[in-house]
């Protein structure tokens, strides 16, 4: 692998992550500097990657307490589908006392409204 194949492959795992652009230009600038250092030392490219650390295993390290784009696009999907469920109590609420006060016996039948909350949740968790 060489140096420039190697810093591509972080830059584009740090790039799934959500870091700030100028942390993430520093530690490529960081793994810059240090390919070229032990490049001085008369390193050859396999012997700096392995010194250096595959990306895919340094990764985690270098992106500790970041969280992963695609992560955090499904919690917020999952926030709204939460956010609706959450709202149909209410809503079954309001059409169990207004089916039981503007229809005669309308109380009788109007229990119905509360199965809207286990449905949505069926239909929306799809």
């Amino acid at each position: 692998m060489t140096k420039s194949n190697y810093l591509e492959r972080l830059n584009h795992l740090l790039d799934q992550y959500n870091i700030y652009e100028s942390l993430k230009e520093d530690i490529i600038k960081d793994y810059d500097t240090l390919w070229l250092e032990y490049h001085e030392l008369n390193m050859i490219d396999i012997d700096i990657v392995e010194k250096l650390g595959q990306p895919e295993v340094i990764i985690d390290s270098l992106t500790e307490g970041y969280t992963k784009k695609e992560i955090i696009h499904k919690r917020k999907k999952q926030s709204s589908q939460q956010k609706f469920i959450a709202l149909t109590t209410f809503i079954a609420l309001f059409m169990f006392f207004g089916f039981g006060f503007l229809f005669e016996n309308g109380f009788t039948y109007a229990w119905v409204s509360f199965l809207l909350i286990p449905m949505s949740a069926i239909i929306k968790g799809k």
